[in-house]
């Protein structure tokens, strides 16, 4: 019963801020509700404090300039220049204008000098580290620059949606159920 009660109330929020995303942007700046103002307005990022969605113009040569980065710092034997060069080129090629060329050279050597500077710890290539940048410097050299970065999770804010992503079910046990309510109130985990 309390998991339809728990269900009935997030139809019926989910119906009310669709309507209220609906008339707040009606004036069509395009800004409405999104899923990243719903989680705070949480981005993609990485291990090494980089915050940029994948749908970013910017994620792109993020992507590549902290993989080229971290591959550089972990030793790989790779042309870092090359690399840049190769990117460069598939940027223009994409009829990427000579003002955002100018920018997306400016945010890959941004973000390459930022990384290398965060990579300076002498335990910063762990090997599944070493493991992921080879995938992804493999990927890049291969002409593949999409950017695959890993995705934030979202902060548990005691809301009513929360634990509604986990993969977990969550079942009703009628013995504990006064016990499992105390327990979270009192932040006890099981």
């Amino acid at each position: 019963m309390a998991h339809g009660l728990r269900m009935a109330m997030i139809v019926v929020f989910g119906a009310a801020t669709s309507l209220m995303a609906g008339c707040g942007n009606s004036g069509g700046s395009g800004a409405g509700l999104t899923t990243a103002s719903l989680l705070d307005g949480a981005s993609t990022g990485n291990e090494d404090g980089l915050k940029v969605r994948n749908d970013d113009p910017a994620a792109r040569p993020t992507q590549v300039a902290w993989t080229a980065a971290r591959a550089q710092r972990c030793g790989f034997n790779f042309d870092a220049a090359g690399l840049k060069r190769n990117y460069m080129a598939y940027e223009a090629g994409q009829g990427t204008q000579q003002a955002q060329i100018t920018s997306v050279d400016r945010v890959y050597d941004q973000t390459f000098q930022s990384v290398m500077a965060v990579a300076s710890s002498p335990d910063y290539c762990t090997d599944k580290k070493t493991q992921a940048i080879k995938a992804d410097l493999n990927r890049h050299l291969a002409g593949d620059y999409t950017p695959r970065l890993a995705p934030a999770k979202p902060k548990e804010t005691g809301g009513l949606f929360d634990g509604l992503a986990s993969n977990q079910a969550e079942t009703f046990n009628r013995d504990t159920f006064w016990q499992d309510l105390e327990d979270k109130k009192n932040g006890v985990r099981r």
